[in-house]
């Protein structure tokens, strides 16, 4: 004779009839328990639904707390025409679960009023991703889907089986990719220790916020925590002024002058590639309030600089050649980005920026390489060349690191020095200012006054 469920459950009372829909109850006679599970109907997983039919355990309130967190909304997002984007997690409690609940977070988004956080989409009332965030969730899930040598991924372990031993295997595992050569067919293992290191420092603050609001599921301290993670940043050539002046004649000459206009802004303005493109709008080059002015930002370190295009005494141009360009480039313009294609877009028969949806800054960098052979330039040379060539060019202007930094607007000194190279000309600088010293100043008189002393007059000084 079949044993009937029993009015009352192990949890006091009867399970409620599923608040939320494809979620059911089984009564297990064996078990004398109610298990649960998510059931998804087979019509929608012949349709592609990506979602499929999971045990969730005995636990009512880990398995309710599954369904609305990731299942429901996941088959919600698919039967609405629109495609989920987010993986499928096994369980409650494993790396999987854990970053999808942090890319959720407040943390992670930041509040709505904040000024970096993602902003409200008003359609949808959901949250817009930056650039930042993009990064930050590309680097967490490159740890989430490495895969051991049986196959299995590292987001699919429960978070108390990741230890310090499993993070050192990582930390050797994550820092080479494979790159196949597309001419030779050749594999080989590259190097990455910039963005390993990104991996593991998001990670460990990924940890720290979510181990305190879930510590059933941690059980020791972040294994993360306290790592001495070394960077290693290549030595990224600077050009020379003479390198620039070539590499604008043979953009000019390949019939790209913007891509020559962006390279001065470069070395003489300081400003990366991509606020070159994006943020140097043809409002702010010399707006109506400030014709004298050209506005510049610097979206990394997020903050912004004037830079005088005359001089304050006699009013000579500062920066003849780039005005001569930019002058001509706002031509009936008033607003958009100053710097964009020399040559209508056949996509959109249009003059288009060339940090677009057609190409990108991909197209700009192929056609930097181009520019760079064309002009018998090292090979080694990027449009990031030009930025520490520039850099470097004020160092050896013997400007102090703050009127650099004023410039630059880099968060530090510390920071500054990776970008002006040591030439030949700023390590014989310090020499050559103490020899001056010794001629002009004190140092002279001392040096006189040491030949007359005895060894025992000397005394230290006060």
């Amino acid at each position: 004779m079949t044993k009937r469920a029993p009015k009352r459950t192990i949890l006091g009372l009867r399970p409620p009839k599923p608040v939320t829909p494809n979620m059911q109850a089984k009564w297990s006679t064996a078990k004398e328990r109610y298990s649960f599970y998510y059931n998804v109907r087979k019509k929608h997983v012949l349709a592609g639904c990506p979602v499929r039919s999971k045990s969730l355990g005995s636990d009512l309130q880990k398995a309710q707390h599954l369904v609305d967190a990731v299942l429901h909304p996941q088959f919600t997002v698919w039967s609405s025409g629109q495609i989920a984007t987010a993986p499928l997690i096994n369980e409650v409690g494993t790396f999987d679960w854990m970053k999808e609940e942090f890319f959720r977070s407040r943390f992670f988004l930041g509040e709505p009023d904040e000024k970096d956080a993602a902003p409200v989409d008003p359609k949808t009332g959901g949250r817009i991703l930056l650039e930042k965030h993009k990064s930050r969730r590309w680097h967490i899930n490159t740890m989430a889907d490495f895969k051991f040598t049986n196959g299995r991924r590292v987001g699919s372990l429960p978070v108390n089986q990741i230890t310090p031993q499993l993070r050192e295997a990582l930390l050797d595992a994550l820092l080479y990719v494979r790159r196949v050569d597309p001419k030779t067919g050749e594999e080989t293992l590259v190097p990455r220790r910039t963005t390993r290191n990104k991996v593991f420092t998001y990670v460990r603050a990924m940890w720290n916020h979510m181990s305190p609001l879930h510590p059933q599921y941690f059980t020791g301290p972040n294994p993360f925590q306290n790592m001495k993670l070394r960077n290693e940043y290549g030595e990224l050539p600077a050009a020379t002024r003479q390198e620039l002046l070539r590499f604008v004649a043979a953009a000019d000459l390949l019939g790209h002058p913007s891509i020559g206009t962006a390279a001065l802004i470069a070395w003489e303005w300081t400003q990366r590639e991509k606020h070159i493109l994006v943020s140097l709008d043809a409002g702010d080059y010399r707006p109506a309030n400030a014709r004298n002015f050209a506005y510049i930002e610097h979206g990394k370190t997020d903050e912004f600089a004037w830079i005088a295009l005359f001089d304050h005494e006699d009013g000579t141009p500062l920066f003849p050649e780039i005005m001569e360009r930019l002058d001509r480039a706002k031509i009936n313009r008033t607003s958009g980005p100053l710097i964009f294609r020399d040559h209508v877009w056949r996509a959109t028969t249009k003059y288009e920026p060339w940090d677009t949806k057609f190409g990108g800054g991909t197209q700009f960098d192929r056609m930097v390489k181009k520019i760079v052979e064309a002009a018998g330039l090292r090979k080694e040379i990027t449009f990031t060349s030009f930025r520490h060539g520039g850099l470097t060019e004020l160092g050896e202007a013997e400007l102090t690191e703050l009127e650099i930094i004023h410039l630059s607007r880099h968060k530090s000194a510390r920071v500054l020095r990776r970008y002006v190279k040591r030439s030949a000309k700023l390590l014989s600088n310090a020499q050559r200012k103490r020899l001056q010293y010794r001629k002009t100043g004190s140092g002279h008189e001392d040096a006189i006054l040491s030949k007359t002393l005895t060894r025992g007059d000397r005394k230290a000084p006060r």
